[in-house]
């Protein structure tokens, strides 16, 4: 599974800049932030489908988010498959980043929902809007 252009560009970004997030996010068409946030739903639902919501809800009280930066670097360095980089991560770990990634996909979101006027979310099964989430 590989993640688009578009997304990496964004990674590295995110990565090597000492722009904000926002700032980051806000050059970005809203077209292009739709398909930025479906990587981001694809990471995350390989991150942690397998993981029970009980595990991935009590780790989210206690969230640590430096372990997402460690695996976006890796994944913007690496040529190896998304579900090859994950599987080096404990449950644990991966729940820590697919908060990260959750809340960064919300961020990719936020202005798109405002622009549509709607309340938008994804649907990791059908690739399309619907108004709630797993997670």
């Amino acid at each position: 599974m590989m993640l688009s252009n578009l997304v990496l560009g964004f990674l590295k970004r995110l990565i090597g800049s000492e722009e904000s997030i926002d700032d980051i996010i806000n050059s970005y068409k809203y077209s292009e932030r739709f398909v930025i946030t479906m990587d981001f739903q694809v990471m995350h639902k390989v991150l942690t489908g397998d993981i029970a919501d009980k595990i991935y809800d009590d780790t989210a009280l206690n969230h640590n988010p430096i372990i997402c930066l460690d695996f976006l670097k890796k994944i913007n360095d690496s040529k190896e498959s998304l579900p090859k980089i994950a599987s080096y991560y404990s449950e644990e770990q991966r729940c820590h980043i697919g908060i990260c990634i959750f809340n960064i996909q919300k961020k990719l979101l936020a202005e798109i929902k405002e622009f549509l006027g709607e309340d938008v979310d994804l649907d990791c099964n059908t690739q399309m809007p619907k108004f709630e989430t797993n997670h």
